[in-house]
């Protein structure tokens, strides 16, 4: 998914230019946006071009579309409008309410929870009326309202609950879920980045979402940090590592290791060693581990450099 949204083009037709743009950049499947039923009906066109027809499209397409209803409780024509249109074209799409506690829903979290699903239902019985079978994500991106600044949280602990809460709601439902993280309410990439990046990402990999966005967000979603996507893809990494637990097959369990090295050794030399180190342990590429003395002799750089 895009970082932002294009601004030096018509306001009217940025989402073409923008898909254009991530087109020539990735082969990655995209997560698009669309101002209007016609942008996604260009941006269909385009990516038609890029796989060689409707068949090939149908056989796997290479986008979904974004799509937000408006709490509480709106949607608007636009908004019916591109989700019927994905309806009859066969494009997978995320339907994803942003409520904010105590703003445009309740402040209690479980209230925000229950009107929040009521608008993501909203979104798939309306598919599945027009077309049993379409494929849809629901959201979404739920937050508090900040009662001092009147902002939307974006690194808040109460977003990551909302996030953990709505995600088993969606679990016991059986559908797949599109939910938050790698975001911050700071304005600069610093400590604040970091750590409100850090505490969303692990909450989301412990809850088991389906799909993550908004890596890289600053100031509360109006700024994107390319800083803070290569430390985030950095932290993910770690995260990654941590999901896939401890491996207990025998040979990793290295009892007969264990006994033939015997006590006061060192398994350093060990071909066991050179066969596992790589599986076992995650090498980081920003992250330093060097003594001091050779840290200061490469510079004294820290993150933001």
């Amino acid at each position: 998914m895009s970082l932002g949204i294009t601004q030096d083009t018509a306001v009217g037709t940025y989402d073409r230019w923008q898909y254009l743009a991530m087109l020539e950049g990735t082969s990655k499947p995209i997560n698009i946006t669309a101002v209007d039923i016609e942008g996604v009906r260009d941006q269909l066109e385009m990516a038609y071009i890029r796989v060689g027809g409707k068949e090939e499209w149908r056989k796997g397409p290479i986008f979904s579309l974004y799509i937000e209803p408006v709490s509480p409780l709106s949607h608007s024509k636009e908004v019916v409008q591109k989700l019927l249109f994905c309806c009859d074209n066969d494009i997978p799409f995320v339907y994803t309410p942003c409520p904010l506690a105590g703003a445009t829903a309740p402040t209690t979290l479980a209230g925000l929870l229950v009107q929040a699903l009521a608008e993501s239902l909203f979104g798939i019985v309306l598919s599945q009326l027009r077309k049993p079978g379409s494929q849809l994500i629901i959201g979404g991106l739920m937050s508090n309202m900040d009662m001092l600044s009147t902002i939307y949280c974006y690194g808040s602990p109460e977003m990551a609950l909302l996030s953990a809460g709505y995600t088993d709601i969606t679990k016991w439902l059986r559908v797949p879920e599109d939910e938050t993280a790698g975001c911050s309410d700071a304005k600069l990439f610093d400590e604040q980045a970091a750590m409100e990046s850090c505490f969303t990402c692990v909450t989301q990999a412990l809850t088991g979402c389906n799909v993550i966005h908004d890596v890289g967000y600053l100031e509360s979603g109006l700024a994107g940090s390319l800083d803070l996507v290569v430390m985030t893809n950095e932290l993910l990494g770690m995260i990654k590592r941590f999901k896939q637990g401890i491996n207990l097959a025998p040979e990793c369990l290295a009892a007969d290791l264990i006994d033939r090295v015997g006590i006061g050794n060192q398994f350093l030399t060990e071909d066991h060693t050179l066969k596992h180190f790589r599986s076992e342990n995650w090498e980081p590429d920003l992250i330093d581990r060097y003594r001091y003395d050779e840290w200061e002799k490469n510079g004294k750089k820290d993150l933001n450099l």
